[in-house]
């Protein structure tokens, strides 16, 4: 009797061991923490300039070996910015306030990233904009993504001048407009409302499809 109990432990561990060891998807959460990322490197200061572990967040979603996604919410107060990575290719989506161009800068440093596949400049806000000139200054891009209406504030004008610095003109997407991320794909659900007063209601609003996982961007919509 007492070799049969331990002859069915033995097959409950061995049974519990291969349902873990199975699970080759991966769905992982992280707040304030950088440990795992590949291509990471230590940056020196802990001031406003560089990023520290209080001043981000990320969703990494691994589908399988060939295959990643991830994406990082920068902590720019009460204001926007994320860094999409799928695969190979890298996508900015808004930038913070001006005052925190050095910051969205020294992020893409601290990842190694030179070049990005496109920025979205969700509305012409400045919370939303304002940052966006840091990444231009260390960074080349492919694309550029904002609506059609623009704003007369510095940052913008800014933006649009590092933009132009590039051989660069904004593409101004529609709603169903599609194109794809890596191994994602990217449906734009705005802008709805072009030329309007309030610049929230023109913000670009863009689903990221990665297999079963999807991430909805919305600017300041309204």
């Amino acid at each position: 009797m007492r070799k049969t109990k331990l002859q069915s432990l033995i097959l409950i561990l061995t049974v519990l061991f291969s349902l873990t060891a199975c699970n080759s998807n991966e769905v992982v959460t992280r707040n304030n923490s950088l440990d795992s990322v590949s291509s990471a490197t230590d940056v020196p200061s802990q001031s406003k300039e560089s990023p520290t572990e209080n001043e981000e967040n990320y969703n990494s979603i691994i589908s399988d070996s060939n295959s990643k996604f991830e994406v990082h919410f920068i902590d720019v107060g009460q204001a926007d910015a994320a860094l999409v990575f799928s695969d190979d290719e890298i996508m900015l989506i808004d930038g913070g306030n001006p005052q925190d161009s050095s910051l969205i800068a020294s992020y893409l440093k601290k990842y190694n990233i030179s070049h990005l596949n496109c920025i979205v400049c969700s509305h012409a806000h400045e919370d939303h904009v304002g940052g966006l000139p840091g990444a231009l200054s260390v960074a080349t891009v492919d694309a550029v993504y904002a609506p059609k209406t623009e704003n007369n504030i510095k940052a913008y004008s800014s933006f649009k001048s590092k933009v132009a610095a590039q051989g660069l003109s904004f593409t101004n997407p529609s709603p169903g407009d599609t194109f794809q991320f890596g191994s994602s794909n990217v449906l734009f659900l705005g802008p709805v409302h072009e030329n309007v007063s309030d610049l929230n209601d023109t913000s670009i609003v863009m689903k990221i499809t990665y297999g079963d996982t999807s991430f909805l961007f919305t600017g300041d919509a309204e």
